[in-house]
This record gives structure tokens, sequence and C-alpha cells, in this order.
């Protein structure tokens, strides 16, 4: 026996205290991070990223390669979740030797308000015809939640 005493009873106490205080702190911060992801957040990257990944799905699927509104705005319907609004204006470009000249130009998806925050983003694709390009397009997104 030390000067202290038996101190087994104490550092079992002082361990039982810690794995407590440990266990605690691990379910607290899985309630958070539980509760942090089961609650929707919607900032402009997410809706900036919803818009890219609908125009390559539109791309790979080749509605936008069409040029057809009515066919646009039928896939835009499938694919987008219900509480999402989009409009699309894809423009086609030919080469005319020293320029591009434009061909053509749509406007697809739904109209928005000024009241409404959206975010917008566009890319550039190319149309294919027996492996030599077609045609240069640039498509531009705008999308929003309603």
């Amino acid at each position: 026996m030390g000067w202290l005493g038996d101190c087994r009873g104490f550092v079992v106490s002082l361990d039982a205290v810690i794995s407590a205080f440990i266990v605690i702190s691990v379910l607290g911060y899985a309630m958070y991070v539980l509760n942090e992801s089961s609650s929707m957040h919607y900032s402009g990257d997410r809706l900036m990223l919803t818009g890219y990944d609908t125009l390559k799905l539109l791309y790979v699927r080749g509605v936008l390669q069409s040029m057809n509104e009515s066919q646009i705005n039928e896939e835009l319907s499938e694919v987008l979740p219900d509480n999402y609004g989009m409009r699309l204006r894809v423009e086609s470009y030919v080469d005319a030797g020293d320029a591009l000249v434009l061909e053509e130009e749509l406007f697809a998806g739904d109209m928005y308000g000024d009241e409404v925050f959206r975010t917008h983003g566009g890319c550039t694709f190319l149309t294919f015809t027996d492996d030599n390009i077609d045609k240069y397009a640039f498509a531009e997104f705008w999308i929003w939640l309603d």
C-alpha cells in the first residue's frame, strides 16, 4: 500500500467516466451527421450540378443533337425532379469556312420569374455525321427550385 492508499476503485471509476464521455461524444456526432444528411440542402452548387447532369443526360440520349423543341421538353419533364424548373437555349452553328454561322436557335423548358433563385451554366458539344463534324453547338441552361 502506498501513501494514497488503495487506488483501484478510483482507476475503475475514472476509466468508466472516460468511456462514457467517448460513447456520448460518438453518439452525439452520429446524430448530428444523420440529421444533416437527411435534411435537403439546396445550394447553388447542387443546382448547378443538376443542370450539368441534365445536359449530359440529354446529350447522351441524343436529344440535344436533334434540335427538336418538343422532344427536349418531353425529356426534361422526364428527367428533372418535380421540384426543379429548367430553361434551355440551344444554338447550332455550321462551319462556313472561315467562320461559324448560327444555323438554328431554340428555347425549351419552363419559364421562370424574377422572384426565384436560379443558377446558370452551359456547355459546347459537337454533332457528327460519318465521323466528320457536322455542327458545333452551345447549350445554355437556367435551373431553379419551384
